[in-house]
């Protein structure tokens, strides 16, 4: 699609928001300061920079699609380039895999603030706040259950992996000036399991405790503000059936001055109104009502006779309908069968 078509396109849309009582431009103004999250995985397919292994814990990507970032400086170039792309001013969601770990593992529960001084850093000079996710997946221990793992040993470690997350949070929240969002994932859960689920509850409320016990200021687990209200028009409109879009159009359709045009567009309206009104009325429409309500709706200034619109058998609608209805049941019928 070319720019001029793309213009032709969004010109066509504000005039149809317009015709319901949104203004376009203005709700464009207010998303500009709405922030998303980026997720910094999404340039990487969630390999981050931990390890080379493969993914494991339920998540459902490859960590090797082509032109995926391979170190943290093409990590970022492509995060900046994505930004660019983007209207707006965004935040970036890092997992705690993606920290600037100098060529040293470092396990999860020994990650600290200064893993990620480089991003912090980055971040303050590219005007970037950051938000925060734990990374409990891809990892020896974690298995089918973390924080809710019968295995002390295992939950503890997953405890303390997410109590350093936060703390991690803290610090960006710090820095920033602004309040780090901290995600916590975890891929604990199962349909199969039919017993004892209130053990496994107990442990994750258990490790939720304490995990949660150290309170913070610079960082927050959840969203307490809402967005503003986004004020629609509350004019009335005389028939839900038809709705205020159509009812605007017949607006404009008495405002075209070329007679050939009006005409083709009149006989639309009517088509479209006579679709509407079938949808409420089961027992079928005649043309005289849809010639009445034009009237009405343009205030007299569209008066036509049935004759001049020939919009077919008052139940042509609701039988092709039916028809619709009986092919697709046929279908529907055919591949069960084939199954």
């Amino acid at each position: 699609m070319n720019e001029q078509n793309i213009k032709k396109a969004y010109e066509l849309a504000v005039e149809r928001y317009a015709a319901i009582g949104i203004d376009v431009e203005k709700v464009l103004e207010q998303l500009q300061g709405i922030q998303l999250s980026l997720h910094c995985w999404q340039a990487d397919d969630v390999t981050g920079f931990e390890s080379t292994g493969e993914l494991t814990g339920g998540i459902q990507t490859t960590g090797n699609y082509p032109g995926k970032a391979r170190n943290i400086d093409e990590l970022r170039a492509d995060i900046l380039k994505a930004v660019s792309l983007i209207p707006g001013n965004h935040r970036l969601n890092l997992h705690e895999i993606y920290g600037d770990f100098g060529g040293k593992f470092v396990d999860r529960d020994q990650v600290e603030p200064e893993h990620f001084e480089s991003w912090m850093q980055w971040a303050a000079e590219n005007n970037m706040k950051l938000d925060f996710n734990s990374t409990s997946f891809s990892h020896p221990k974690s298995g089918d259950l973390t924080l809710s793992n019968p295995d002390e040993g295992i939950r503890n470690f997953w405890i303390e992996h997410t109590k350093h997350c936060r703390a991690i949070a803290e610090e960006m929240g710090k820095r920033q000036g602004d309040p780090c969002i901290m995600n916590l994932w975890v891929h604990d859960g199962s349909k199969d399991i039919t017993v004892n689920r209130m053990k496994y509850r107990a442990l994750l409320k258990d490790s939720l405790d304490q995990i949660f016990a150290t309170e913070y200021k610079n960082k927050k687990e959840d969203l307490v503000v809402k967005p503003e209200r986004l004020e629609y028009s509350t004019d009335a409109f005389r028939y839900r059936h038809y709705g205020r879009f159509l009812e605007g159009m017949v607006k404009k359709a008495v405002e075209i001055e070329d007679e050939e045009e009006k005409k083709e567009l009149i006989k639309l309206l009517a088509i479209q109104m006579k679709k509407d009104l079938n949808n409420w009325n089961k027992e079928g429409v005649e043309d005289q009502k849809i010639v009445d309500d034009l009237r009405e709706y343009s205030n007299g200034a569209i008066d036509l006779k049935v004759e001049d619109l020939r919009l077919g058998e008052p139940r042509a609608f609701n039988n092709q309908r039916k028809q619709n209805n009986n092919q697709r049941k046929q279908n529907n019928q055919k591949k069960k069968q084939q199954h």
